[in-house]
């Protein structure tokens, strides 16, 4: 469907159990304040989530605001399936639309006409090679007067305790193959310069810092796991071989680091987040 060459999720789906921790409440907070006040002066409010992934923060948002109808978008239909049964669960799927498309051509994928009182994206810009295409996109379906919010990570601000130099020898290479992968690894704090690079009035532009903490047993359990699968196999491990960055030796010991972690009572691991809000 898509007229662009664009790879999918870097990461890939395999692994992204981590992605159901996110809910509105602590991946969306900076924009639940905006979606109040929206549904409680518009008739038939509606919301574009694109890069839904597990379909929790979409869900999360149809719960909060029972007038909201949500149209829901990835590229992967694998995913889409795991976030419609979420919605199911939840009891809010007749209120979510979800259908594959890719961003680089919503205008094309929902209509000339089609237009979102919100459009939210969270932690998509983040793999793009070219985010300032996918951001015009991104406007150019929302209603005039409406809202773009975009989240991503700043992904030069991991840290953790215990603070080992293996786990920072696994940051630089996460780094260095997620740029490697056509993403970019300073995206959070590159949002406000793309909005107006891809047509929004600096005026306009609102910016913030929110983060993630990490430090419960089950959130250590989920996120250690990822950190350490993603060394273990899949494209982090092809790419830093590729490139030559880290031996197999080295990936393997920075795989039992994360074990040692999610085993550590005292370990946690945290990162800020760029929050952006456009009124076209």
């Amino acid at each position: 469907m898509s007229t662009t060459a664009e790879p999918g999720y870097a990461p890939g789906y395999t692994t992204t159990t981590h992605h159901e921790f996110r809910t509105a409440h602590n991946s969306a907070a900076y924009l639940l304040l905006t979606l109040e006040e929206l549904c409680a002066t518009t008739t038939n409010p509606t919301l574009l989530d694109v890069g839904c992934g597990s379909g929790t923060i979409t869900a999360s948002f149809a719960t909060l605001f029972p007038n909201l109808h949500i149209t829901a978008l990835d590229l992967s239909p694998e995913i889409l399936t795991r976030a419609k049964a979420h919605a199911d669960k939840l009891g809010v799927s007749d209120r979510i639309t979800f259908k594959s498309a890719n961003v680089y051509d919503l205008v094309a994928s929902l209509g000339d006409d089609t237009k979102f009182d919100v459009v939210h994206a969270h932690q998509m810009l983040v793999h793009l090679s070219d985010p300032v295409k996918a951001m015009q996109q991104l406007l150019s379906v929302a209603k005039f007067g409406g809202w773009l919010a975009c989240r991503d990570i700043c992904m030069r601000t991991f840290t953790f305790y215990p603070d080992t130099e293996i786990l920072q020898s696994w940051t630089r290479l996460q780094l260095a193959t997620h740029n490697a992968s056509g993403g970019s690894s300073n995206a959070g704090a590159s949002l406000g310069a793309w909005a107006v690079q891809a047509g929004a009035s600096r005026k306009k532009v609102k910016l913030g810092m929110g983060s993630w903490m990490y430090a419960s047993p089950e959130e250590r359990k989920v996120w250690g796991g990822t950190f350490r699968d993603r060394i273990i196999s899949g494209s982090m491990r092809t790419t830093a071989l590729e490139l030559g960055i880290a031996s197999e030796a080295e990936m393997d010991e920075m795989a039992k680091e994360w074990e040692r972690w999610m085993a550590n009572e005292d370990a946690c691991s945290g990162s800020l987040h760029g929050e952006l809000l456009v009124q076209k």
